[in-house]
């Protein structure tokens, strides 16, 4: 029984990370390094993240800056965030540093935006609710094959079924936190 309910909790924390992941890439008006860190650039004939090919910061709460390491992949970096059209970025080169501006959101764009944020907080509950089915199964399989009591796969159950509230509760909460960001002008 442990064991299904640790293996259950380690599948919905590595999903409740990837939400929190998926979230932190979203913009909302400010500067944040992980709007960009994951940007693929051509570098070297293969793909590399942003973060691989420099140091990102936020100098002001309105731009970001990449410092980029080896001045040949300069243009490369200009070139991934122009063409990443869900940034919508301009970016500026000046020497080693290529620096963007976060335009400021229309109210039609932070919609949109709390329309994504739903869309990805329910792919995050259909992760959570597989890795409850998983559970489940593996507690019903020890169920039928004798290797697990009756009464403590009803128990298996009754703990996934807390387990899954509690995890729904803080997906919940990470999208609150996150469409507040968006809506806050």
């Amino acid at each position: 029984m442990q064991e299904i309910l640790k293996n259950t909790e380690d599948s919905m924390k590595r999903g409740l990370e990837y939400f929190q992941t998926e979230l932190d890439g979203v913009q909302a008006g400010r500067a944040n390094t992980s709007l960009i860190e994951g940007v693929k650039v051509d570098a070297y004939g293969q793909e590399m993240t942003m973060k691989q090919v420099g140091t990102i910061s936020t100098p002001d709460a309105r731009t970001l800056q990449v410092q980029v390491w080896d001045q040949a992949l300069v243009t490369a970096v200009e070139k991934a965030i122009r063409e990443d059209s869900s940034l919508g970025l301009s970016p500026a080169t000046d020497g080693n540093m290529v620096r963007m501006q976060i335009p400021a959101m229309t109210e039609e764009r932070r919609q949109m935006l709390v329309k994504g944020l739903s869309e990805k907080l329910e792919a995050a509950n259909v992760t959570l609710r597989n890795a409850r089915h998983d559970g489940l199964k593996k507690a019903k399989a020890g169920k039928e094959d004798g290797s697990m009591p009756e009464d403590e796969y009803f128990k298996t159950e009754k703990a996934l079924d807390e387990m899954i509230k509690d995890y729904q509760g803080k997906a919940q909460q990470i999208f609150e936190t996150k469409k507040q960001e968006v809506l806050t002008v």
